[in-house]
């Protein structure tokens, strides 16, 4: 048992949310597009761009957008025709911080605020409980960024996502499948699920599922969705290897290949 790993778990359970946000901050961890949108935009672009889809003309609805709707202005300047973000602990447009914080990306990005407010909207709450929209609300495009790995039922977040989305639109899912205490990448994998979910699970919107990427193209098939298909964007097999003995039964079966996967773009799209 890696003690040092159990300690911080832990503590890590018993910090509220709001101090949990502060201390990644400090360590320069968290959410990327609220701290470097354009770096994230160009993620997301290229993401996109690889499955043979982009934004523009589109509705796009992000789920676990984060607090600020930085990455919602980057894509509205990259020719969105409206964007909807989804998150826990979304802040509202017009909260004198954040909005102070959009207007200078509006700016940067040649966007007028009124037309802003007009095409963004915020929604704050679980994705997968939302109401279903009317046909006319509809989204072409629905994504997430490390989002699917802290959602307590990936299933029924990419049923909601086929729900969201016209016949012919896209999902797209970049998921961080990293034991999110970066250091120790596959050292939740060691412990059974009742001490995972009793003692070292993190709370709230910083759960994490411990799915692998096989479960997660059942999910997305299941789901109803075609074309789908993943792309691997991050593996670590060395540091696997160290971890293969102490793996929990769960995991133990599983092909080493696949537990080194990090990071996946998990995709597909509606049928028309």
């Amino acid at each position: 048992m890696n003690l040092q790993y159990v300690v911080k778990r832990i503590l890590r359970r018993q910090i509220p949310d709001g101090w949990a946000f502060g201390l990644l901050k400090l360590m320069g961890q968290g959410n990327l597009a609220e701290v470097a949108p354009a770096e994230a935009w160009a993620r997301l672009e290229e993401r996109l761009d690889g499955v043979g889809t982009d934004v523009v003309g589109r509705h796009v609805v992000e789920i676990g957008s984060g607090r600020h709707a930085r990455l919602g202005l980057q894509m509205l300047g990259a020719g969105a025709k409206r964007v909807t973000l989804v998150d826990l602990y979304a802040a509202d447009l017009n909260q004198p911080k954040h909005k102070a914080l959009l207007q200078e990306d509006c700016v940067k990005l040649g966007l007028g605020w009124e037309d802003v407010t007009k095409r963004v909207r915020i929604l704050s709450g679980d994705f997968a409980h939302l109401p279903t929209p009317a046909f006319e609300e509809s989204a072409d495009i629905v994504l997430s960024s490390a989002v699917l790995e802290h959602t307590l039922s990936p299933q029924d977040v990419l049923a909601a996502c086929y729900a969201w989305l016209k016949p012919g639109g896209h999902t797209s899912h970049e998921i961080d499948l990293r034991d999110h205490l970066f250091e120790f990448p596959f050292e939740m994998l060691t412990f059974s699920e009742e001490i995972w979910q009793r003692w070292l699970n993190p709370k709230r919107g910083f759960h994490q599922n411990r799915w692998r990427r096989p479960e997660y193209l059942e999910a997305i098939k299941s789901a109803r969705f075609v074309n789908t298909g993943y792309r691997v964007l991050q593996r670590d097999e060395a540091t696997l290897r160290e971890i293969l003995p102490r793996l929990n039964e769960r995991f133990r079966d599983m092909d080493p290949d696949m537990l080194s996967v990090l990071v996946v773009h998990l995709y597909g799209e509606k049928p028309r």
